[in-house]
């Protein structure tokens, strides 16, 4: 059943129907769940905790593109045959996370609709964010970026209200986020 227009899905209860092709993960803080490069052969759905996605390019420099809460799907990319992953994937405070196998959530699209057009609303809307956030980048002050990754960070944009906490998140990861840099240090994007 799809659940109407700006309210929130259930995907607990949706993965929880899901009897083999999945493994619970318990992760802490600071640990990778996986690295840029390594192969891509399942995504994962964040019960609990945050985790950031850094790319690092060619000559080293390191940037968060992301940071994501609970209820939200990362390492998609496997589904459309990217073979290695192009992030990587870390913990930033203890996280619960579901490991669902490619080819169980491959199946899982070609045979359930309602799951198929909940999922494909999920990533459009990410893919929504994650261009805003671009334009963000390129055309707002360093201040507008802040106060709008203030907002994203404490999830202001689900249901419109704050979550109760905020992870902690350290001034570098901050301007990593927002491509800028802290006084007397250089750029940590290029």
């Amino acid at each position: 059943m799809v659940p109407k227009k700006n309210q929130p899905v259930d995907w607990e209860r949706l993965l929880a129907g899901i009897s083999s092709g999945k493994t619970v993960i318990e992760y802490g803080a600071n640990c990778n769940i996986f690295s840029q490069g390594e192969p891509a052969d399942s995504m994962f759905f964040l019960q609990r905790g945050k985790v950031k996605r850094i790319v690092t390019s060619k000559q080293g420099k390191e940037s968060i593109v992301s940071v994501l809460g609970e209820g939200e799907f990362f390492g998609e990319g496997c589904l459309t045959g990217q073979p290695l992953r192009i992030a990587t994937a870390t913990a930033i405070e203890e996280c619960t996370l579901v490991r669902i196998e490619k080819q169980l959530i491959l199946r899982m699209l070609h045979e359930q609709q309602d799951f198929s057009e909940l999922f494909v609303t999920h990533l459009l809307s990410r893919g929504i964010r994650y261009e805003a956030d671009l334009i963000d980048q390129f055309f707002d002050s360093s201040e507008k970026r802040l106060a709008r990754t203030l907002l994203l960070l404490a999830r202001f944009d689900r249901e419109c209200r704050a979550e109760n906490s905020v992870s902690r998140i350290n001034q570098d990861n901050l301007a990593q986020m927002l491509g800028t840099t802290l006084p007397g240090r250089e750029s940590v994007i290029s």
